[in-house]
């Protein structure tokens, strides 16, 4: 694969110019995995938008969503409540 020239970016992003094969794979220049702490294997998120494709770590989406329902209604436990509704419907189920 051709070395590609690295292409103009506002300060502090850093763009890169890389070739899709003919399988869609795309390689990650040496630059940008010295920068971006990915590692061999670590699954990536590729999300589509608007503005276009974004590459994310999968780890680093789940820790930025992490909590983000904390707020509808603090101090409220979604989950205890999912099992204690699921429980009520097994006892409702063995007396029958």
């Amino acid at each position: 694969m051709k070395r590609k020239r690295r292409d103009a970016a506002p300060a502090g992003i850093a763009s890169y110019g890389v070739e899709v094969t003919d399988r869609g794979r795309i390689v990650l220049p040496a630059d940008l995995r010295r920068r971006w702490p990915v590692k061999r294997g670590e699954r990536v998120i590729l999300t589509l938008d608007a503005d276009g494709v974004r590459l994310q770590r999968r780890a680093d989406l789940v820790k930025q969503h992490r909590g983000a329902w904390k707020a509808l209604d603090p101090g409220r436990s979604w989950s205890d409540e999912l099992i204690t509704e699921r429980r009520r419907a097994a006892a409702g189920e063995d007396s029958e």
